[in-house]
């Protein structure tokens, strides 16, 4: 190769790894909204719902105003979420009794199939079941598991978020240390 195509060749390279960089890093922001479905986004109102539990009780989300929500969507196919329960019972019997409320929502299986899940893994905060997938679209669910919190005004803290343990001290204060 001659020195101009080598050139050429590297200049194109260039190019082609500052557009990756672009895209990957500067238009996140974009794509993370588009991707937060209808009026899900940080910082707003978390969109209400009313979705049958599994034994048949409708749950509406805004009657836990006052409360920090987490919704976490599940399947029972999904290994992720098996692999996630010890922790979200973790979660529950740590900050349960300082006020936090965790919804499992099983998307788009019948109502038979996530009881059964329940109760195989003893889960002991309320499986609701989004039959028809309405929540997840407004919530912008992508993918398994999906975790949401809300804080108690009712607005979204962490659409599928990670850092849990630091927004639920942030939201419901620090937990007492073992041995006083």
């Amino acid at each position: 190769m001659t020195v101009r195509v080598k050139w050429v060749a590297g200049l194109l390279l260039a190019g082609l790894i500052i557009w990756a960089l672009y895209a990957v890093f500067w238009s996140k922001p974009k794509v993370a909204h588009r991707y937060a479905g209808e009026g899900a986004g940080v910082g707003v109102s978390a969109p209400d719902f009313v979705l049958k539990d599994i034994k048949g009780k409708d749950i509406r989300l805004s009657r836990y105003r006052g409360r920090v929500v987490l919704l976490v969507f599940m399947t029972t196919w999904c290994s992720y979420c098996r692999a996630d329960i010890p922790y979200l019972k973790d979660l529950h019997a740590r900050y349960g009794p300082k006020g936090l409320v965790i919804f499992h929502v099983d998307i788009q299986e019948p109502r038979e199939k996530a009881a059964a899940y329940a109760a195989r893994h003893s889960l002991p905060f309320n499986t609701l079941v989004d039959f028809e997938g309405d929540v997840m679209q407004r919530y912008g669910v992508r993918g398994v598991p999906f975790r949401t919190l809300i804080d108690r005004e009712g607005r979204i803290i962490c659409l599928n978020c990670r850092a849990l343990e630091s927004q639920l001290t942030a939201h419901l204060g620090e937990l007492p240390r073992e041995g006083g």
